[in-house]
């Protein structure tokens, strides 16, 4: 299975393994949007540096980076309450070719800790990897330390008419890694996707 969706009321997401420079796909809320997320060659600012490459299906958990084939990595993705996971396990990382996991997110405010980022303002987060807070809507964490960037878009067709670029440098020496994003509405979770499917 190359597509999967799912809906957790608060927080609901598309998912594909398939693709020419594309996104896994994308997570929505009320207030704030992932408009497209996957692996992300280094500099960042290079826009042909991001998606998945088109690959034989591989159960629908595997994928490879277009700019850096010769990395594979597989995805487990998690659901409970109001909290999406991402465990991603990396082989073939090298401190030669880096390499990030970047959400492009569409919000109306990005927190970074105590540090408030505007839209289409020049100021930037980089720094250890710390919670983001994306418009009051959701919370998007790593579970291990690394680099962070949260850089602020124009907000035009040229990122998916993102607001904000969330970046999490990979380290070839923890090759294993999640992401969640968290919901903080109050809103009652229920879970609509079977499963036995994810």
């Amino acid at each position: 299975m190359s597509e999967i969706t799912f809906d957790l009321g608060a927080l609901r997401c598309a998912l594909t393994f398939s693709g020419v420079l594309g996104s896994h796909g994308t997570v929505s809320s009320r207030f704030a949007e992932v408009r497209a997320f996957g692996p992300q060659k280094l500099p960042l600012s290079d826009p042909k540096g991001f998606g998945i490459r088109p690959v034989q299906q591989h159960q629908g958990r595997w994928a490879s980076p277009i700019a850096s084939p010769e990395v594979w990595y597989s995805m487990e993705i998690f659901s409970r309450e109001s909290v999406i996971s991402f465990a991603l396990s990396f082989f073939g990382l090298e401190s030669s070719l880096p390499l990030a996991f970047s959400f492009y997110v569409k919000a109306d405010s990005a927190c970074v800790g105590s540090e408030s980022l505007a839209k289409r303002c020049l100021k930037r987060y980089q720094g250890d990897s710390r919670s983001v807070i994306f418009g009051k809507s959701f919370c998007l964490e790593a579970n291990r330390v690394s680099r962070l960037h949260v850089i602020p878009l124009a907000g035009d067709e040229s990122f998916w008419e993102a607001d904000y670029l969330a970046a999490f440098e990979l380290d070839p020496l923890e090759p294993r890694v999640s992401y969640s994003l968290r919901s903080l509405s109050e809103r009652r979770i229920v879970q609509t996707y079977p499963k036995e499917e994810l």
